[in-house]
């Protein structure tokens, strides 16, 4: 058996990790960010407000003392960052964030959509 086979029956493939899904949508005059966090629980999930973007953070660690295996520590760490750049007509006071069997959903009230004007332009 060549080197490489035996490698390759050794080791596991390597597969991309699943991101959790971000749905953003408006209803009225609220926007509305839904991150699907399944694995996550409460505690391992934070949301902030950053230079005018909602930055939702996720990061869990898991650890395993067995003193009969080789190993004496095993460990498991998952995380995830998001930002979402917020309208200036946020009503960034009035946000609100719920945490339901692994599903965050926040809440950003808007104020009136500011008028769009036309600039003119001039050149030849």
């Amino acid at each position: 058996m060549s080197m490489d086979l035996l490698l390759a029956d050794s080791f596991p493939r390597l597969t991309a990790m699943a991101m959790p899904s971000t749905d953003i949508w408006t209803e009225g005059s609220d926007l509305f960010v839904k991150v699907h966090l399944q694995g996550f629980a409460k505690e391992d999930v934070s949301a902030g407000l950053e230079g005018g973007d909602l930055v939702i953070r996720a990061h869990h660690q898991e650890s395993e003392k067995d003193t009969k295996k080789n190993y004496i520590v095993r460990e498991s760490t998952n995380s995830f960052v998001r930002r979402v750049h917020l309208p200036e007509y946020a009503e960034l006071q009035k946000i609100t964030a719920e945490f339901v069997d692994g599903v965050l959903t926040v809440t950003i009230p808007t104020g009136a959509v500011p008028e769009t004007t036309s600039i003119p332009i001039s050149g030849a």
